[in-house]
């Protein structure tokens, strides 16, 4: 927000159009009305882009003369939650039944829905009829994470020829598949991996098909809660945040911290934040917030009014806010150099009609005190005299004629300032044979003039 005076606030809520496909979508935002303000608000947009997956057909293998295996293709990279069904794909192979390879493609529109796809080809191999074809299919499977280690280690073998057995072969290779945090994990065995121990087989082909281990992440939603009140001037607050979905794994979970709150009459969202626990990993999950709703409704409010004014009446200064019957309100009265308020803090609680009170600046007074002092022993020789003056208030201060001595100056003139002062007359005793160095001293300068000077620092006129 800009434009706000001081700690002002104004509650605000953002609301996006509904909608978790591919598009753009508005967020509008709303605004609580007050009377000190004329709110404009702005609205925005949020874009949804589409997700990339890959169409990726696998490797297959048959012996000359028999019938084409089913041809299979993997899709990765969907959004949590969403199955391979959602993208359409045809799988299909270059003509041809002679020995040799031959290409599987699979083919499909490049933008489906919400995911932008791409394809990957494979081979078929066709090898001669005294071939022996083992398909070597990696052990796979799915589970919901739940913090626990998932084994799916090892394979199954086929074989095109029902004596050949997986006695008739070796494995030096790695089966094993193992996996606890949500993520796909494959094993990574290949043909080279298989070696043919029976020595009535010469040609032996070997297809392998890894296996994949799918761990999902689990699907949590954190929702706020909802509060409503009339307007009581205090701020309305709910700090409730359930939790949904498939919950936390045992052990794991989430610390949130509820931000939402409102004070005058509208709508705002039960705003919160969250932090993960220690151990509790953010791959492993599918959080979604959901911010509950803060109304406070209007109530019945009275108009606080402080005037501030000076000794003649005229407005300084105007305070105007609405309060709730029963709320209780407490205004300072703001500074004014060199006044002060009848009325430091206006307080009270609002009743049942509007209030207006005037607080009233008097001028402070400040002391003026002038002594009269012995320029040779620092006695006293006439009584001090002293005067209450406001700041910038002109003063002339006439020197009293005391027998037996004579001042250096007989009027002393000034303007006030807006603090204490003290001027110190020097006078001499008649026939004592000193030359006066000073005339007055003024204590809020701290410097005392010559006689010679006829301006002191802050407008004081010696005559």
């Amino acid at each position: 927000m800009s434009g706000l005076a001081g700690s002002d606030y104004i509650a605000a809520s953002a609301v996006r159009a509904a909608g978790e496909d591919v598009g753009t979508y508005a967020i509008s935002v709303q605004a609580a009305a007050n009377p000190n303000y004329a709110i404009t608000t702005v609205d925005g947009t949020m874009t949804i882009t589409p997700k990339a997956v890959t169409v990726t057909a696998a490797d297959k293998s048959k012996v000359f003369g028999t019938a084409d295996p089913t041809l299979t293709a993997t899709v990765s990279g969907l959004a949590d939650g969403d199955s391979a069904d959602l993208i359409s794909y045809t799988l299909s192979r270059w003509s041809g039944e002679s020995v040799g390879d031959y290409v599987i493609t699979a083919t499909g529109e490049a933008a489906q829905g919400n995911y932008t796809v791409t394809y990957v080809p494979a081979t078929l191999t066709i090898v001669p009829e005294d071939t022996v074809v083992v398909t070597i299919t990696g052990n796979s499977g799915t589970f919901l994470y739940d913090g626990t280690e998932k084994d799916q280690s090892g394979y199954t073998a086929v074989s095109s020829n029902p004596l050949y057995t997986e006695a008739d072969f070796t494995f030096s290779g790695n089966s094993d598949l193992k996996g606890t945090n949500a993520g796909t994990y494959r094993t990574a065995m290949a043909a080279g991996n298989f070696t043919n121990t029976n020595e009535n087989y010469e040609n032996v082909v070997f297809v392998v098909e890894n296996g994949v281990l799918t761990i999902t992440p689990r699907s949590v939603v954190l929702t706020s809660g909802n509060a409503e009140k009339e307007y009581d001037g205090t701020a309305l607050t709910n700090n409730t945040v359930n939790i949904t979905g498939d919950g936390f794994a045992e052990g794991e979970g989430a610390v949130t911290t509820v931000t939402g709150r409102i004070t005058r009459a509208g709508e705002a969202q039960n705003t919160f934040t969250y932090a993960l626990t220690d151990g509790t990993l953010a791959d492993n999950y599918s959080i979604t917030t959901v911010f509950g709703t803060l109304r406070v409704t209007e109530t019945v409010t009275h108009t606080l009014t402080v005037i501030y004014v000076d000794e003649q009446g005229d407005v300084i200064d105007t305070y105007t806010r609405d309060y709730a019957e029963g709320e209780a309100y407490s205004v300072q009265s703001g500074r004014l150099e060199g006044f002060e308020a009848d009325q430091k803090v206006v307080a009270g609680t609002m009743g049942g009609e509007d209030i207006t009170v005037t607080v009233t600046y008097h001028p402070i007074t400040y002391t003026l005190l002038v002594t009269f002092e012995n320029l040779i022993n620092g006695s006293e020789v006439s009584a001090p005299v002293t005067y209450q003056l406001t700041a910038g208030e002109t003063y002339a201060v006439t020197v009293p004629e005391t027998p037996g001595y004579t001042a250096v100056t007989n009027v002393i003139t000034g303007i006030m300032p807006a603090n204490d002062r003290q001027i110190t007359v020097f006078m001499t005793p008649d026939g004592a044979n000193v030359k006066p160095q000073i005339a007055v001293d003024i204590d809020d300068y701290g410097t005392p003039l010559g006689v010679a000077d006829s301006i002191l620092g802050g407008g004081e006129i010696v005559e």
